[in-house]
């Protein structure tokens, strides 16, 4: 795959020498993982890129904080990763509090 080799010189988001660093170890096998990277890649969660490729590539080291938000959280490997991710986790716990 291109992006694995770190061939992505011209390519938006995925040219920096860093990006290209992370993509290379990353070894994307699916769409979802090359959208968690555009998504980690920012200064804030770029904190976090080392762990999501650990988590791929080790997946015992995948933990859910519950096991109601596997459905959540499995295409990022148990990782908050998504703006999304946060606002349907917020949704499901507040369930679990009204129940």
């Amino acid at each position: 795959m291109l992006l694995s080799s770190g061939e992505t010189t011209g390519i938006f988001q995925f040219e920096s020498s860093g990006m290209r660093r992370y993509i290379q170890e990353l070894q994307p096998t699916n769409i979802f993982d090359v959208m968690a990277m555009v998504a980690l890649y920012r200064p804030g969660p770029m904190a976090n890129i080392p762990e999501f490729i650990a988590r791929k590539k080790i997946p015992p080291l995948i933990s859910y904080p519950r096991s109601r938000l596997v459905d959540v959280l499995q295409e990022s490997y148990g990782m908050l990763t998504y703006q999304d991710d946060v606002m349907l986790t917020s949704i499901k716990l507040a369930r679990l509090l009204l129940a």
